[in-house]
């Protein structure tokens, strides 16, 4: 455990798929970094509703977790971020793996 506002920046790479309550990673985050903070973002994300990787995402979604350790390809991490009162204006949606069903990213940091 790390006392509140003592820690300078915080990365989530390629973690918030696997954790149980990724709401509740963000809000530890939130409560151990300084104001001023900045969280660092590499995460693969959930697609976008109608694409073909959406339904690359939804077809993989129930045999995913089973083979890539625990992964949910579909985690909507923007929605985490944006719940949590995060300002996401730093943070790009590229397409760094051409893997279905991991494709879609969410990359940059957020500034507290």
């Amino acid at each position: 455990p790390l006392p509140d506002n003592s820690v300078d920046s915080a990365l989530f790479a390629y973690v918030l798929c696997t954790v149980d309550d990724p709401e509740l990673v963000v809000a530890e985050a939130l409560r151990v970094l300084r104001p001023g903070g900045t969280i660092g973002v590499l995460e693969h994300v959930k697609a976008d509703e109608g694409t073909w990787m959406r339904r690359a995402q939804r077809a993989a979604g129930p045999l995913w977790p089973h083979v890539a350790g625990g992964c949910r390809c579909d985690q909507d991490t923007r929605a985490v971020f944006a719940a949590a009162g995060l300002d996401l204006s730093g943070l790009s949606s590229p397409h760094l793996t051409p893997v279905p069903p991991v494709a879609p990213s969410l990359v940059g940091s957020i500034r507290l």
